[in-house]
């Protein structure tokens, strides 16, 4: 097919792709007779051969033009491409047909894969995926997704897979009225007979992928295969059996595109049911003018998440945030995202603060149901039933007898995951306009874009984004020009179309852009608001006398208004529904949110009619007044919503942080920072926001608090800087955690939260709440089952398996050393990952099988086989047991594959070993050398052997490494830099609400100067090297102490100390990572020094005493090694392993060490330390096979009054030498 694109260019300003979506072009329409809307045929390259949108792919990276199509030539599309298309114009969500040719070009496994996908213009989900085309691990699935996050899913199992050279053909078909068919090779293989909302905006679309939408396109992770893609054909509506077959033949026919026309009680009935008139009557205007006043709301809560997309004015974005593991029909799949960003909870109450304005009505679309109620309280709490809303509702009116003022409104959702995409709240009652500081008039007439560069904008954007029967536009003009030029309007150029029973009107920004060639007198009409020292306050319309038949049995005709956000048309800033009588004008005051206009921009609105006979025609000369107050008035409104929105925008898009003009979710919050700072450039919120797009601008807004006298300024920045550590973490376990546990991220990313939490815990801040509140964690991820066997329940890629919840076994074990429970958990992920992940290939190496991988499911196939970096994390816990226990087995396993990565290692031109970060399992094929990701492997190999093999690739990589903060004047500029930057991003961190793994606070500085170094980041610290950390008498004491570690060598370290308290404070220094042995302590104070010697090492402490308000140093140096963890057992008992009968008590004692266990006494203690009653355990063998190994022990108990405050003890007389003396009792 040749080329048939007819399309002129002109000039376009950056928001034009702002508002039609990147669509660079102007094209005349096609012939309405043809319902082909885009074609690929791969005969002209990755252009398409006819495009009714923009015919250019928005992305393209590794594709390319083959000549063995299905049919001449076709596009081959590698591994990791990036190939997506506009889908404004291109393709329709009510109704349409996908069709194309698709082959693997390799073999077939059980993995499951995207063939195809489209994307939403805007939602609440992680990938944002609308349609769906896929290979299902045994045939072929496909969906759409309805407006209540249903997917309508067809499954198809075929008996044999496709050769890697063959060619199929698959169909789609969906409408919203008749339901969904899928087709492969023309033969139509599921069927799904509904009647839906499918009415959507849409973004891109594209072939593979593991994401196309408007903030991300890309193939990384665990969805990188390609394929190739010929003939691709989009329809704009659904094609029939025979026409299918004709696409499977190659020998497409021209369609006729079918006109839909509301007179059909089927397209009506749809109609009403997408604005509500199907079930709903929207308030009746009874007075000749009615007010209507919006009431802004900024403050939503889910739970105790700030969550706005449900008040945003954008449709396709809900509350709750998307579950990933959902109950709603459809949605849960072989994809299971680790993204969430919501509590597991989300979704059975909202709360909607609301300001001190009066209200009585309700607007809310989407498919929740549930009661409605208003509480005095900002928590929701003793909230009374105002209304309800019903089942199977689009969207419902609720008119409230009695004006209410302010207060909550508390939305209780009968079924958790259904939505609520929009909750607007108005009054509506008799009043007048104001008279404003000025007023723009103006009337209705047929709509003529004049070569008015926006006006043009807008046509394309009712093109690109409405059916043809939905294209009928209006301009409007100035109500009494006076100059009296006369607007001869040719309509032969008009894309309006009669059918569907909707009118967008168009008031420019100014006239003078219009082409005066068109005007008989050829003079343009000065008429605008650029530039007016004055905010929109509100709209008058004067809506005529309607010749129309009612629609409800008491004679009314509901009508919907909405008016669109100059900047991004696809957010209304209003949106409100009514009902008229026939034959009866009525006038609207719109009180809008204040808006200052921009000036580059027309107001856009839409008018609704729910009856066949509404047309255009019957507001031609209808008079729309703009009515206008003080700047600073509006400007408050303004910038509050321009504040909230931002803030809405980046908490969502900050996971992915687009930055191009190629994603339309970066045009929007663009958009939105550059209208703040156009109406408000110094506002200081708006510009920390701005900063993160635009960091090399930034500009600091810390203002450093004054140094108080006789603190040392390098301690005084310190604690500024634990501070913010502390202030940020407790931020979030006060204001964000719920009783079981979450912080409404989603668990997978709450868990990289809990990554702060060991750090700030080995500074000695708030040790026991840390400490409970990231256990909880653990247990919520236990609880909501994201882990089996200590490894991931779904399958995904080997960071987001381990975010699942093995980072937190090893975050609480850091914390929590020598609990049981938690340290067989670290056994039992150990275990998974060295029975299930890693594996011994033919080459006798021992690597990781996959980087697609769950506990139960492993993909080791073709491209599936290649491990990466990511992998390295799970071996987290194997770590943690051989270097904090001892662990043989553990050590064994990761010994053996540090062995096999050094087996691959080369060297770079500085003589440096490098070794792969990815390995295909299969092959033993090695790329992507570094050594980032490696080293903790090496290093605890190197502690446990003492062999230079491991050390060596690692000496120049700096771990463990402090030398860089080794003077106070270099801690002093870090400090600073740290606060100026921290400043700028905590609101963002806190109140922003963003993503909970996007809190990106570097905990590195603080705790290297601190501890000597890294507890625990997110990155490639993910276990600890810090030789010590600290203990307080109380939370706060943390905070006024400055400490300094430096000079720290493998045997040696100092210590500056300045306690800024007012008194002598007792801080424990416990050792951790590091030699234990006989150390020489020498403490230094006035000059004076004292020398002695201690036995020191992990788990040991060391009390000093700060003298008051001053400076005290100690100097630490290794002089004999003490006994090797290897020779040491370790037994255990925690609060789970006590039972209680009528007079015996069981005990369960578990050996945590790679030692066994000899027999021990144990016994029931009093306060006063009197032994009441003790039996003597089994001997316990070590667990080295990764398994818990457990005695039990039975204690007689003891006739006293009370057992409170008595304990359970092992080994009461201290004849053991154990690793761990902390875990041997338990308060009763």
């Amino acid at each position: 097919m040749k080329n048939i694109l007819s399309r002129f260019r002109y000039p376009i300003s950056i928001l034009f792709i702002l508002l039609v979506n990147n669509s660079l072009h102007a094209q005349t329409v096609p012939s309405h007779e043809d319902a082909l809307l885009f074609y690929l045929s791969g005969e002209q390259g990755t252009q398409a051969d006819y495009a009714q949108g923009n015919p250019t792919p928005n992305f393209q990276y590794n594709v390319s033009t083959i000549e063995t199509g299905a049919t001449g030539k076709a596009i081959h599309c590698d591994h990791k491409q990036l190939f997506s298309y506009w889908a404004p114009g291109n393709i329709y969500a009510s109704q349409g047909t996908l069709s194309f040719f698709w082959r693997l070009t390799e073999d077939f496994t059980p993995t499951e894969f995207p063939i195809f996908r489209v994307s939403y213009a805007d939602h609440t989900s992680w990938d944002m995926t609308w349609l769906r085309i896929d290979y299902n691990g045994k045939g072929f699935d496909a969906f759409v997704t309805d407006n209540h996050l249903a997917r309508i899913r067809l499954s198809h199992q075929v008996d044999k897979l496709p050769r890697p050279d063959e060619w199929t053909h698959f169909a789609l078909t969906w409408d919203e009225n008749t339901g969904v068919k899928f087709y492969v090779n023309g033969e139509k293989v599921g069927q799904r007979d509904t009647s839906v909302v499918l009415n959507t905006g849409l973004d891109q679309f594209g072939p593979h992928s593991r994401i196309i939408s408007p903030y991300q396109v890309q193939s990384l992770y665990n969805q990188q295969l390609g394929g190739d893609i010929d003939e691709l054909r989009i329809y704009g509506q659904a094609l029939d059996e025979g026409q299918i077959a004709q696409l499977v033949a190659n020998d497409p026919q021209v369609i006729p595109y079918i006109v839909r026309d509301v007179k059909d009680s089927i397209q009506l009935d749809e109609w009403k049911r997408f604005y509500g008139f199907d079930k709903h009557v929207p308030p009746y205007l009874c007075n000749e003018m009615t007010t209507v006043r919006k009431v802004g709301i900024t403050e939503t809560y889910d739970l105790k998440r700030w969550y706005w997309k449900c008040n945003d004015g954008i449709r396709e974005t809900t509350w709750p945030g998307v579950f990933n593991r959902s109950s709603i029909f459809g949605r849960n799949d072989y994809f299971q995202l680790p993204d969430w960003d919501c509590y597991s909870l989300s979704g059975w109450e909202v709360r909607f603060n609301l300001p001190e304005e009066t209200w009585n009505y309700l607007e809310i679309t989407g498919g929740a149901q549930g009661k409605i109620a208003v509480s005095e309280s900002k928590d929701g709490q003793n909230a009374n039933e105002i209304a309800c809303r019903s089942n199977q509702t689009e969207k419902s009116f609720h008119l409230i007898e009695q004006s209410i003022t302010g207060k909550t409104i508390v939305f209780k959702n009968e079924v958790q995951e259904a939505p609520i995409s929009e909750f607007d709240v108005y009054h509506v009652g008799k009043g007048v306009s104001p008279k404003g500081i000025a007023s723009l008039s103006y009337t209705l007439t047929d709509f003529q874009h004049f070569n008015h560069p926006q006006l043009m904008e807008m046509e394309e954007y009712v093109h690109n984004r409405f059916q043809p029967e939905e294209r009928r536009m209006l301009l409007a003009v100035p109500y009494n020009n006076r100059l009296g030029t006369k607007v001869d309007v040719d309509t032969s150029h008009s894309i309006n179309r009669n059918s569907m029973p909707i009118v967008h009107v168009v008031i420019p920004q100014d006239m003078k852009d219009i082409d005066v060639s068109g005007v008989k007198n050829g003079r343009s009409m000065l008429y605008s608001w650029v530039n007016m020292y004055g905010g929109l306050d509100g709209i008058r319309i004067e809506l005529p006398a309607l010749d129309v038949q009612p629609q409800t049995a008491d004679g009314l005709f509901p009508m919907n208004i909405q008016i669109k956000d100059p900047i991004w048309k696809l957010r209304n800033m209003f949106d409100f529904s009514f009902s008229v009588k026939p034959d009866e004008p009525r006038v609207l005051w719109l009180d809008i949110r204040d808006r200052i206009l921009p000036n580059d921009q027309p107001l856009y609105i839409t008018l609704v009619g729910s009856g066949a006979d509404f047309s255009s025609e019957m507001l031609k000369g209808m008079k729309i007044e703009l009515i206008f107050k003080p700047f600073e008035e509006a400007k408050k409104k303004h910038v509050e919503d321009r504040l909230t929105q931002i803030r809405d925008n980046h908490a969502m898009i900050c996971e992915e942080v687009p930055r191009s003009r190629r994603y339309n979710k970066f045009n929007q919050i663009d958009a939105d920072m550059n209208d703040l700072l156009r109406v408000d450039p110094s506002n200081e919120l708006g510009r920390r926001y701005w900063y993160q797009y635009n960091p090399e601008q930034a500009v600091s807004f810390y203002k450093q608090p004054k140094t108080p006298e006789g603190v040392p300024l390098w301690a005084f920045l310190q604690l500024e800087v634990l501070r913010t550590y502390n202030d940020l973490v407790e931020w979030y376990i006060d204001n964000r955690q719920i009783d079981n546990g979450e912080f409404g991220g989603g668990i997978s990313d709450d868990t990289d939260l809990g990554n702060l939490f060991p750090g700030l815990v080995h500074n000695g801040c708030i040790p026991q709440k840390a400490t409970r509140s990231l256990r909880k964690l653990l247990e919520a991820a236990y609880e909501q089952g994201l882990l089996t066997e200590g490894m991931s329940t779904i399958q995904t890629d080997g960071l987001h398996t381990y975010e699942e919840g093995t980072n937190t076994i090893c975050q609480v074990n850091l914390l929590d050393i020598g609990n049981p429970k938690q340290v067989e958990r670290m056994m039992e992920a150990a275990k998974s990952v060295r029975d299930k992940l890693l594996g011994i290939n033919e080459a006798g190496h021992t690597h990781f099988r996959s980087d697609y991988f769950s506990a139960t499911k492993m993909a080791d196939k073709g491209i599936w086989a290649w491990s990466s970096r990511r992998e390295f994390y799970h071996l987290g816990p194997a770590l943690l047991l051989g270097e904090l226990y001892g662990n043989q087995g553990a050590r064994e396993y990761v010994l053996r594959f540090a062995d096999s990565m050094l087996a691959h290692g080369k060297q770079d031109k500085e003589g440096n070993v490098l070794l792969p970060q990815e390995i295909n399992y299969l092959t033993d094929e090695a790329r992507s050398y570094g050594i980032e990701y490696v080293i903790p492997i090496l290093w605890y190999s190197w502690l446990w052997t003492g062999e230079s093999k491991y050390y060596t690739p690692i000496a120049n990589s700096g771990w463990g490494d402090v030398s860089a903060l080794g003077t106070k004047e270099i801690l002093i500029d870090a400090y600073t830099k740290f606060l100026q930057d921290y400043d700028l991003n905590e609101y963002i961190f806190k109140e922003g609400s963003i993503w909970t793994d996007r809190i990106y606070y570097r905990p590195d500085l603080i705790q290297q100067s601190r501890l000597g170094g890294v507890a625990l980041n997110r990155s490639q610290r993910f276990v600890s090297d810090n030789p010590l950390f600290w203990k307080f008498s109380n939370d706060t004491i943390a905070q006024k102490v400055a400490i300094h570690v430096y000079d720290k060598t493998a045997t040696s370290f100092k210590v500056d100390f300045f306690n800024t308290e007012k008194q002598e404070v007792k801080v424990d220094m416990v050792g951790f990572e590091l030699l234990g042995g006989t150390w020489t302590l020498k403490q230094i104070m006035n000059g004076k020094k004292k020398t002695s010697k201690i036995t020191f090492g992990r788990g040991q402490k060391v009390s000093l005493n700060l003298p008051p308000f001053s400076s005290y140093q100690i100097e630490m140096e290794l002089k004999g090694k003490g006994a090797n963890f290897n020779s040491k057992t370790d037994i255990g008992i925690g609060k789970e392993d006590i039972r209680f009968t009528d007079n015996e008590v069981m005990i369960t004692l578990h050996n945590l060490s790679g030692c066994d266990a000899p027999a021990c006494v144990v016994a029931i203690v009093d306060k006063e330390g009197n032994i009441l009653s003790q039996n003597t355990s089994k001997p316990i063998s070590a667990p080295n096979d990764l398994l818990p190994k457990t005695t039990n022990v039975k204690l007689v108990i003891p006739n006293v009054q009370s057992l409170s405050g008595c304990r359970i003890v092992i080994d009461p007389q201290n004849e053991i030498d154990e690793i761990y003396k902390s875990n041997n009792e338990v308060l009763l």
